[in-house]
């Protein structure tokens, strides 16, 4: 199966062609079958193919669920105690919160951060380190696409994977509890 990508960087899927076995390879000239994963072919004409793939075998709910049973739940982590600030007057809040702390160390209470302010992103499998806190603007970002903004943003994305309520209220109501 050959992937072709809709833009330079992958960020909602796999691609917006998929060219699948039966067509005949330009560069090859070669016409490649599905295969089963010891790499025989799944069967020996194209017509033997299209009648399997045609009528799939199903896996059984209770399979899957015997499968989720196995993986091993792992508790959440726990919240950084932060050192309480003194409120300032006239502010909003959210504009409070952003002001008490720098985005830097906010986030280094998350991510482990190299003094450039580079880590692994925490949002997804990342291999390479494609996180960043721009010290100097005082925003974070996450060039495999995640996105990027302020302790808020940080915040309600850090809830969401989590699965606690990402909802802007409910995460400026938590920040306000651990920050001042």
């Amino acid at each position: 199966m050959e992937l072709y990508p809709k833009q330079d960087v992958l960020k909602t899927g796999p691609g917006s062609l998929v060219r699948l076995p039966f067509g005949i390879h330009r560069k090859t000239g070669r016409r490649y079958s599905f295969i089963k994963p010891n790499g025989e072919p799944l069967a020996l004409t194209i017509r033997e193919q299209v009648a399997l793939l045609a009528h799939p075998s199903r896996i059984s709910q209770t399979f899957i669920d015997e499968v989720v049973a196995q993986i091993p739940s792992t508790p959440l982590p726990e919240a950084p105690i932060f050192a309480k600030i003194q409120a300032t007057e006239g502010e909003r809040l959210s504009d409070r919160i952003k002001n008490s702390i720098s985005v830097y160390d906010f986030v280094s209470r998350y991510v482990t951060l190299d003094q450039r302010g580079k880590g692994l992103c925490p949002f997804h499998d990342d291999r390479v380190q494609s996180f960043q806190v721009n010290l100097q603007e005082n925003y974070w970002s996450c060039y495999a696409g995640c996105g990027g903004g302020s302790i808020l943003d940080f915040a309600m994305k850090w809830r969401d994977k989590h699965g606690q309520d990402a909802s802007f209220t409910a995460t400026l109501k938590d920040l306000a509890e651990q920050l001042f």
